[in-house]
C-alpha cells in the first residue's frame, strides 16, 4: 500500500501523531508515541510504502523529536521488509 504523509502543518507531537493515525492505518491501540509506533510498524501488516512531505517545516517545530521520528522508521525498515519511508 502506498501511503503520502504532508507534514507541513504539523506543529507539535501531538500534532505529528494525529497526521500518523489518520494518514496510516495504524491499530486503535497505538499509544501516540515513538515507542508505540514502533510497536506498531512491528505488527504483521501488508507492504507499507510511506512518503512524508514537508519535512522542513516539520523538523523546524520538532527538532529532536522529528529525527526520532526517522530513527524509528529507519529501524523499522532494518527490522523488517514491510515498511519503506521517505522523507522530503
Amino acid at each position: 500500500m502506498d501511503f503520502e504523509i504532508d507534514l507541513s502543518d504539523v506543529q507539535n507531537k501531538a500534532g505529528l501523531h494525529d497526521k500518523l493515525a489518520q494518514g496510516l492505518p495504524l491499530p486503535a491501540h497505538y499509544g501516540r508515541n515513538l515507542d508505540a509506533l514502533y510497536d506498531c510498524l512491528m505488527e504483521p501488516h501488508e507492504y507499507w510504502n510511506i512518503s512524508f512531505t514537508g519535512c522542513g517545516r516539520a523538523e523546524a517545530k520538532l527538532g529532536g523529536y522529528f529525527i526520532g521520528l526517522q530513527e524509528t522508521f529507519e529501524d523499522a525498515e532494518e527490522a523488517t521488509d514491510n515498511i519503506r519511508a521517505r522523507f522530503s
